[in-house]
């Protein structure tokens, strides 16, 4: 009985991951676009063309949205590389550093 429950505790696991980077980077993306136009405003220029003005705050956010899609990217390619060379990624302190297995 005890295998049963062993099998569901990593199953759950997994299931948290596959959601977290298979569901959760496009939905961090689509954030970044949304807040990308939040607070722009839209206005027409000279020659009758439509222009967008985007916020500094909506930028920054964007920014902020983007660089921890970049780190999660990086961090799942060290995660590859490093089993590649015989290492395991570990979490000590919150900080990932690479270590023999």
């Amino acid at each position: 009985m005890r295998s049963i429950e062993l099998a569901l505790a990593g199953g759950w696991k997994v299931l948290y991951t596959g959601i977290l980077f298979g569901a959760g980077m496009p939905i961090i993306y689509a954030l970044a676009m949304r807040a990308l136009v939040l607070g722009s405003t839209t206005g027409v220029d000279d020659q009758g063309k439509p222009t967008t003005r985007l916020s500094p705050a909506g930028k920054a956010l964007a920014a902020l949205l983007l660089a921890v899609i970049a780190l999660a990217v990086i961090l799942g390619i060290t995660i590859i590389a490093a089993s590649g060379f015989g290492k395991i990624v570990v979490f000590d302190g919150g900080l990932p550093s690479i270590t023999d297995k």
